[in-house]
């Protein structure tokens, strides 16, 4: 079936704008009713209604896989709490925007075969640059009052409370834009490990993913480097120092930011940096104004409510609900308790299968003696650390990745091994 469907020539230009599109989480959309649409859940529904009419007419039957059922159960929990959800509007949108993840997830992985996916890697690399080239320009405009205006940051991101601006480049917050590059340093990391020489790609987009400051991502990152270390150290040795000295360009990037933060704010901004990475409440930091407080009332709520009080309802509840016109829509910012509190203890168990049947295929693919598996799982679990951090489960790049990482393809022996 997956082989039929490479032959058709229009899902090549869908993917592609699909992909050219996931930066724009906020600069290049629309609001509407307190809600973001977006040029990628156009292309999505595209992908998906394009790919569902070609399965109608080709007449092929195709086989669900227990990962993609534990996906759909999800999303089928999210809708069920539509019968005891403290906000009916949201839980409703929110439901159908795990579905729609969940459809694009199960379409985009039925058509990367090996060709596909090398282009796919290749054109989420051009866009983490990309980003990360608007991130930097960003930085040095909102460093200068007369330009600032061309910076596109949100008030609470420019130079004012730290000394020097905070990047999100075309994305709502930094910790998104971090979350993003992500997937870029990690893919550059396994173009090192195989030979291609993207030192300066990894260069640039290192420096903007630490002029970020997002604490969150600069965790996540350092978790999935150890991991990949770990790894390569036990069974990929021949890599390893094409691997550290990626390590070593991540590290001068880090560097280069702190100087550049140093030349804008002295040393005020570098004191404030590192104050803000390693203090998990500073109160200059809107995600952590209320993290500690969000954390007591998701577990409290949850014993109350073991079946979830609605999908993305949290904000709903009445310590949060009188805020909704001024600050907007509480989160948990934690994905796991997020789940929890909304989706119930059930919710939670089909998204952990989901993760838990992602991580055994990687780690069988890896015992083949792939590394670019090794490389998947790194960002995944980078991934999962920033989770603990935010939760906003349905960002199409994430879901897109996925995809490219748990591909349909059967996995091959590697002469690697």
């Amino acid at each position: 079936m997956i082989k039929d469907f490479y032959l058709n020539k229009v899902y090549p230009y869908l993917i592609g704008l699909l992909l050219v599109s996931l930066p724009f989480e906020r600069l290049l959309t629309v609001e509407l009713s307190g809600y973001t649409l977006k040029f990628s859940y156009l292309f999505g529904i595209l992908l998906i209604a394009y790919f569902f009419c070609d399965l109608i007419r080709r007449k092929v039957k195709d086989n669900v896989a227990a990962e993609e059922v534990l996906l759909v159960f999800f999303s089928v929990m999210a809708f069920l709490t539509l019968f005891w959800t403290l906000d009916f509007k949201r839980s409703l949108v929110i439901s159908l925007m795990f579905l729609f993840m969940a459809l694009i997830f199960i379409v985009l992985r039925r058509l990367i075969d090996d060709k596909r996916s090398i282009a796919l890697e290749n054109l989420l690399i051009w866009l983490g640059l990309a980003a990360a080239i608007f991130g930097l320009w960003q930085f040095f405009a909102g460093s200068f009052d007369s330009i600032s205006h061309l910076a596109f940051l949100r008030p609470q991101y420019t130079k004012e409370l730290f000394g020097f601006p905070r990047i999100q480049s075309t994305f709502l917050e930094p910790l998104y834009f971090a979350d993003f590059l992500l997937i870029s340093i990690g893919l550059l990391i396994k173009r090192v490990c195989l030979g291609v020489h993207d030192y300066l790609k990894l260069f640039i987009i290192g420096i903007a993913f630490f002029l970020t400051l997002s604490r969150g991502g600069i965790y996540a990152l350092a978790g999935g480097l150890v991991l990949a270390l770990l790894v390569i150290l036990v069974k990929f040795r021949k890599y390893l120092a094409k691997y550290l000295l990626s390590i070593l360009v991540i590290v001068a990037a880090a560097l280069v930011s702190l100087a550049l933060i140093y030349v804008v704010s002295g040393h005020r901004g570098v004191g404030n940096y590192f104050s803000q990475a390693q203090n998990t409440s500073l109160s200059s930091d809107e995600v952590d104004n209320n993290r500690l407080s969000t954390t007591q009332v998701a577990w409290r709520t949850f014993k109350n409510h073991p079946f979830g009080i609605g999908a993305g309802a949290f904000g709903a509840l009445p310590e949060y609900k009188s805020n909704i016109p001024a600050r907007g829509y509480q989160t948990v910012n934690n994905l796991y308790l997020e789940v929890l509190v909304e989706e119930g203890i059930i919710g939670l168990v089909f998204l952990a299968g989901f993760v838990v049947l992602l991580i055994i295929d990687l780690i069988k693919r890896i015992g083949l003696g792939k590394i670019e598996n090794l490389f998947y799982l790194a960002i995944l679990v980078s991934f999962l650390i920033q989770f603990l951090t935010f939760s906003t489960l349905y960002i199409m790049y994430i879901w897109v990745f996925l995809a490219l990482a748990w591909s349909a393809a059967p996995p091959r022996k590697s002469k690697d091994n």
